[in-house]
């Protein structure tokens, strides 16, 4: 997110004037969290105080570890603070922020956070995947806390050697003990060149329409330099600047361009402009950021619309928001909320979660109305999981059918974090209830942790994506047709050419998209598994942001696996698996047509190359030295953030 904290991004900061918290604020909610970062950093220097709720809603958003270290160590060695463990529920759901989740556990622990607390929340990291410093951290933190139940759960993460223990804890207190004048002059000078699927985008600081110009003139940007700059900022669309293309051209994005943008820019678009399926999307992306007003503004829009999908996206607001604690919020939005069932479950688990007493014969009315088939008893055991963990685990039992494994082990892992709740051993005994898959059998379900939610994303895009593609299949045949129509000679070959050529394409987009719903839905256990008959598609549809190879022999290459690459490898379900390491034999192997397939990515210092796996994977791999470096797997919607974070490193 942003372009990078610097220190000419802090002294611009400083030079408006303008340190105040509504400032940081505002920052946050523009979605441009590395200038409130920036702002506050300014402010600490110039001898403010930072309150520690604005230390709480900014540091989750930050990626920049020794700056969210700096902060939380102010934090750490405020005598009134709450828990900073309040924090933990604020960060993202996919965002690229683990590290700094470890941090504030860290800082958490330094501030004398109660152990109770302090284990459920280590409880959920030794789950997460994690970098080889991260683990470190971790495994010094369940020493600390020394409980027989986080010990066995955390086996999985290994022993680091003590010297390197001893390295990690040491580094991350230097770090927690920063003082703000030292983190500010350790800061890079400028932001490093950034980019962007498909899009030019500004670098350097960011400059607000207000602030004093950097040419120096002593007037206000928007009165020197702010239009030279907006009109030679590039966009997709040709001769609109970017400016314009977030405003008035916000009416021609695609699903594709939502996702091309950062969230910076993202939260500047016009909402009302954007197409349905366009604003569908963005609404996915600001919810999944925890980005809760432009989340809002987007549902508000969608109710304004009439849109079918206005109540359930004000729906996974409010489950979003109760599951994070942000519970005056949930209650604000449960107000606007129309579906009954809805509301009603809703209702049930935000007086859970806010300790209202909730009457047995309310939760006794609600079994019975799940026993009628009036309302889903998989909600009505995530609604009580929440608020009340002894009894959702009973009743989530109940949802443990074998007819549907992946909905089975979504199931589970919401009752492993009901016992993490309830400080109680992990490992509850309905996953035995699990039929045991054939690993000789088609995989039928996604059974990997966060599935059925990526899966359902994922379902969702898809949907957005044929959506659009079908409107620019038919607004390409309707070219067609009218310059047929309105043709008096004979029409020029090489334009029909490319209008069929055009056509084809899209026809073979669209059928690639059904195909891949079917399948997700298939996974999802929302339909029998068919067979697909095969087809032919004109040309993949292909998000990835690379230069296709020269077409040249390769040598045979001996593979080396990175340690993020064995990690995701276990992660990841079998078939995914299975499908990674053919990949690699053929690479290895120097096949052609696999080499074909290969993409160089942009703009990095070192190679990088990627190659898909499978619908919604895809492999990155570097050649050196005769030898193949797999760095990573990962998902289709997290190589944008990964290849962000190897261009910032370098590495």
């Amino acid at each position: 997110m942003g372009n990078g904290i610097t220190r000419a991004g802090v002294a611009t900061a400083k030079a408006t004037g303008d340190l105040s918290l509504d400032a940081i604020r505002g920052a946050l909610a523009a979605c441009d969290p590395d200038r409130a970062a920036e702002i506050a950093l300014a402010r600490l220097a110039g001898g403010e105080p930072l309150p520690i709720e604005v230390v709480l809603d900014l540091v989750p958003q930050l990626l920049d570890v020794p700056v969210a270290s700096g902060l939380m160590g102010l934090a750490a060695r405020t005598p009134e603070s709450p828990p900073l463990t309040a924090m933990l529920g604020r960060f993202p759901v996919f965002a690229d922020g683990v590290a700094v989740r470890v941090v504030v556990a860290w800082a958490a622990w330094r501030a004398q956070t109660p152990r109770d607390l302090m284990i459920r929340e280590v409880r959920r990291l030794a789950r997460l995947k994690l970098e080889k410093s991260d683990r470190a951290l971790v495994v010094a933190l369940v020493d600390a806390l020394d409980d027989a139940h986080l010990r066995a759960l955390a086996e999985p993460l290994g022993r680091p050697k003590a010297a390197d223990l001893k390295a990690v804890v040491a580094e991350a207190d230097k770090l927690l003990a920063t003082p703000i004048a030292q983190l500010v002059a350790e800061l890079p000078a400028q932001a490093e060149a950034a980019a962007s699927i498909g899009f030019t985008v500004r670098t350097g600081p960011r400059v607000g329409r207000n602030d004093p110009c950097p040419c120096g003139s002593g007037q206000k940007y928007k009165k020197c330099h702010a239009d030279e700059d907006a009109a030679v900022t590039a966009s997709p669309v040709v001769g609109m600047s970017w400016e314009s293309f977030l405003g008035d051209g916000a009416v021609k994005m695609t699903v594709a361009d939502v996702e091309a943008l950062s969230m910076f820019d993202l939260a500047r678009v016009e909402l009302a402009k954007l197409p349905d399926v366009a604003l569908v999307r963005a609404f996915d992306r600001f919810l999944v950021e925890l980005a809760w007003a432009r989340a809002i503004a987007v549902a508000d829009e969608l109710v304004a619309r009439e849109h079918a999908r206005a109540d359930l996206a004000r729906d996974e607001i409010v489950l979003a928001t109760i599951e994070r604690g942000q519970l005056e919020l949930a209650e604000a939005q449960l107000a606007h909320l129309i579906d009954p069932i809805s509301v009603t479950l809703r209702r049930l688990e935000l007086d859970l979660r806010a300790h209202v007493t909730v009457g047995a014969e309310t939760i006794v009315g609600l079994a019975e109305r799940a026993v009628r088939g009036e309302l889903d008893d998989y909600e009505l055991a995530q609604a009580l999981l929440a608020g009340a963990p002894g009894l959702g685990i009973l009743v989530a039992r109940g949802c443990v059918r074998k007819e549907n494994a992946a909905d089975a082990e979504v199931i589970c892992e919401l009752i492993e974090r009901a016992r993490d709740q309830l400080m109680i051993a992990p490992d509850d005994p309905a996953w035995d209830m699990i039929p045991k898959a054939d690993p000789k059998a088609p995989r039928a379900a996604a059974t990997d942790k966060k599935a059925r939610v990526v899966l359902e994303g994922t379902l969702r895009e898809t949907g957005a994506k044929i959506a659009q593609l079908e409107h620019d299949l038919a607004e390409a045949r309707a070219d067609r047709d009218r310059d047929r129509a309105a043709a008096s000679a004979p029409l020029d070959p090489e334009k029909l050419r490319v209008l069929k050529r055009r056509i084809d394409e899209l026809e073979g987009l669209v059928r690639e998209g059904v195909v891949e719903r079917t399948e997700l839905r298939r996974q999802l256990g929302m339909v029998a598994p068919v067979a697909v008959a095969p087809i032919a598609i004109a040309k993949p549809e292909d998000d990835d942001d690379g230069d296709e190879l020269d077409d040249i022999a390769r040598d045979i290459a001996i593979p080396t696996f990175s340690r993020r690459t064995l990690d995701a490898l276990e992660d990841v379900p079998r078939a995914v698996a299975a499908e990674t390491m053919r990949t690699i034999g053929a690479l290895a192997a120097g096949d052609v047509a696999a080499w074909r397939r290969a993409k160089l990515a942009r703009d990095m210092a070192r190679q990088v190359l990627m190659a898909r796996v499978g619908i919604h994977h895809r492999l990155l791999f570097r050649t050196e030295d005769g030898g193949l470096e797999i760095m990573d797997l990962v998902t289709r919607e997290e190589l944008t953030t990964t290849l962000k974070r190897l261009r910032s490193t370098r590495a």
